[in-house]
């Protein structure tokens, strides 16, 4: 039997499939942006609920405050004192956009007021924080990711 020259049907399938992975492979690498702005969008929301969990577990109020100077920057202060202000010795946790651990990515605009809210010692919201966003931008690009807060403080992303 002579075989004629061309693709089976079956070889022409696996080919295709082939070609579907590398594609969706490649699409990550070759949007490092999207990726960079979903990992900061995460960190962005992970942080929110440390701040509520900080302010639970030391029985104390807290404070989630963001910026947009530079790159972005978000801190986590727990109120040991409880005079109402963050305190030198008194932040948990601060973390910088544009630098090594989110290298790609910039906290470009938030609705908070102030920039902050403070959380009491059962994990709630002093201020409205409902409907509040905080939005994250690829450095030197168009995508965006927005974490949106409810009225418990707890933060989605979208």
């Amino acid at each position: 039997m002579q075989r004629s020259a061309g693709f089976s049907l079956v070889e022409l399938l696996i080919a295709m499939a082939i070609a579907g992975v590398l594609l969706g492979v490649g699409l990550v690498v070759f949007r490092p942006g999207h990726f960079a702005v979903n990992q900061a969008a995460q960190v962005v929301s992970g942080a929110v609920a440390k701040a509520r969990f900080d302010a639970i577990k030391d029985n104390r109020t807290a404070e989630f405050q963001v910026s947009t100077a530079g790159h972005g920057s978000y801190s986590i202060c727990v109120d040991e004192n409880e005079n109402g202000t963050c305190d030198t010795g008194e932040v948990v946790e601060t973390q910088d956009f544009g630098t090594d651990s989110l290298p790609k990515a910039t906290l470009s605009a938030t609705t908070l007021t102030g920039g902050q809210f403070r959380i009491d010692r059962h994990g709630i919201p002093l201020d409205s924080v409902s409907g509040k966003t905080i939005t994250i931008k690829a450095l030197g690009g168009t995508y965006t990711r927005t974490v949106s807060l409810s009225a418990t403080g707890r933060a989605t992303i979208q």
